[in-house]
């Protein structure tokens, strides 16, 4: 192994490296500063479909699976905290241990992934010349370690937190796209939850609930999601739109009756027995359509989705009980009458066009159950969002640090926080693997293959994103673009990749218990 002393020194990037060096990470983050010696040179690749031109390779996140980082890292938390010593001076967000590769643009892996640890700082609050510095310090305390093959990396980047009707659930049909506009009117895990008053944010139903012998029903989100100067007993609701497929299906009707019923052209047979079948089939589906866009017409106004009000609201501060917990939950007490059943916690599974049998859950849904223990050990993970659906992603063995300003009484606060790493599941427009959560998706409650929750989604590491959602009709801060299956995301980050920050569930569930005074159980 060369060692350290013998390598030529570090050099300041050019233009081009800061500002691709990064490319394929949500954001487009830019390039501060790095330990490695080697130029860098854009990798380039034929471009996928028949446009053949070439094009830059995309990095993508990996978990870490050397035993000796992983030891260092969390025995005890002194290697971060000394890091973040190193940090004092500059304006950071978050950094941990990652592996990064590149791939190609069928997704191909291309070369070895690299093993770094990544900083992320605010954008345009620090230069080469002092990120620099601040890499080969944190590089000298992994080496002190015994550990040679780290390099450390410094991008601009945040901490950004991703801020049912009776009648509609004999329409439900896993097999049918419309199950996916149905689902989130349903009394299934991972529905959106917003402000009935308009408010700016909104998030995910991540679990159903109950405190001790008290027979009502909560369910629990995000406090990033709900609180606007909010006050306790406020109202919330759940959204989606639900009818453009709806008039999709009615216009591909009109099409078969045209053409293979009253006029027939020259140049198209006459449909055989299979055209019929189909025909009366898409009949027989238009007027299922049509009553169920008739049921969802009740449900246009904002008031009308009212199912609930907010009933515990935590401080939005550092825990006292736990080390390195930020609480940030809610719980807001359901109105059963607006459910067809009483809330469990059941999650849904392959619809049309989400990953297919995700980690080897064989059933249609899942119901999911409360851990006995933390979990802290790496695995793959499954979450339902109200944005991005049903995504597989790998939980590393690996806590994040994270960096909040302004949230002590006259100082910062710093908190671990799980790191959770996008899946490798199939891209698409249908189904972004890039990605295990979006802005919309706070809340979600992430399990494993079990069922077991091993905690909740609350932010991610994109410039500028929030995992709660503004509402498009209260909020014009972005630009969305609308991907097939109901995923808004700003045009820019389509197929770029991104971390997703969770907090381990056992830690709320205690916060929730300290609080209410009440034991937490699953509905």
């Amino acid at each position: 192994m060369l060692n350290t002393r013998d390598r030529p020194p570090p050099y300041k990037p050019e233009d081009e490296e800061v500002n691709k060096y990064f490319y394929g990470f949500s954001g487009n983050p830019k390039l501060v500063a790095s330990t490695g010696h080697n130029r860098w040179v854009k990798s380039l690749s034929t471009e996928a479909g028949w446009g053949q031109r070439l094009v830059q390779g995309r990095k993508y996140y990996l978990a870490v699976q050397d035993p000796e980082i992983i030891k260092n890292w969390n025995k005890d938390k002194g290697l971060s905290i000394q890091v973040m010593g190193l940090l004092d001076q500059c304006n950071w967000s978050c950094f941990f241990p990652v592996r990064t590769g590149l791939r190609d643009d069928y997704n191909h892996p291309k070369g070895v992934p690299t093993t770094i640890l990544l900083i992320a700082v605010e954008p345009g609050s620090l230069q080469w010349e002092a990120g620099i510095k601040i890499t080969l310090g944190c590089r000298d305390l992994i080496q002190k370690l015994g550990i040679f093959d780290v390099e450390v990396e410094i991008m601009e980047g945040r901490y950004t937190e991703y801020a049912a009707s009776i009648e509609l659930e004999p329409f439900f049909d896993r097999k049918d796209v419309i199950g996916k506009h149905i689902l989130p009117l349903l009394p299934y895990l991972g529905y959106p939850v917003a402000s009935l008053e308009g408010k700016k944010w909104q998030g995910t139903m991540g679990m159903h609930v109950k405190l001790g012998n008290d027979p009502k029903i909560y369910g629990l989100t995000c406090w990033h999601v709900v609180w606007n100067d909010r006050k306790a007993h406020e109202s919330y609701k759940s959204l989606e739109d639900n009818q453009e497929l709806i008039k999709l299906r009615e216009l591909r009707i009109s099409k078969w009756d045209e053409i293979y019923q009253w006029d027939p052209p020259e140049d198209v047979p006459p449909p055989d027995e299979n055209d019929r079948q189909e025909l009366a089939t898409l009949k027989e589906n238009l007027a299922r359509y049509a009553l169920t866009l008739k049921i969802l017409e009740k449900y246009d106004e904002r008031k009308d989705r009212q199912i609930g009000h907010l009933a515990f609201l935590q401080s939005f501060t550092l825990s006292l009980r736990q080390l390195g917990y930020f609480r940030d939950w809610a719980l807001i007490e359901l109105d059963l009458s607006k459910f067809p059943r009483a809330p469990d916690n059941k999650v849904v599974l392959n619809l049309p066009g989400e990953v297919a049998n995700p980690i080897g859950l064989p059933f249609p849904e899942k119901k999911l159950v409360l851990p006995n223990a933390d979990i802290t050990s790496p695995k793959f993970v499954v979450k339902r969002g109200a944005t991005t659906g049903l995504t597989v992603g790998e939980m590393s063995a690996i806590e994040a640090v994270v960096r909040r300003p302004g949230h002590g009484e006259d100082k910062d606060v710093f908190t671990w926080e799980l790191l959770i790493i996008p899946g490798s599941g199939p891209r698409g427009k249908g189904n972004v693997a890039d990605r295990f959560s979006q802005e919309g998706d706070s809340g979600s409650a992430i399990f494993d293959a079990s069922g077991t929750i091993v905690g909740i989604v609350v932010a991610g590491n994109a410039s500028g994103d929030w995992r709660g959602v503004p509402d498009k009709q209260t909020s014009s801060s972005r630009e969305y673009k609308k991907l097939k299956g109901g995923l808004n995301i700003a045009p820019q980050d389509a197929d770029k990749t991104d971390i997703t920050f969770a907090h381990p569930i056992k830690w709320v569930l205690d916060d929730i218990e300290e609080f209410t005074g009440q034991k937490v159980q699953l509905a």
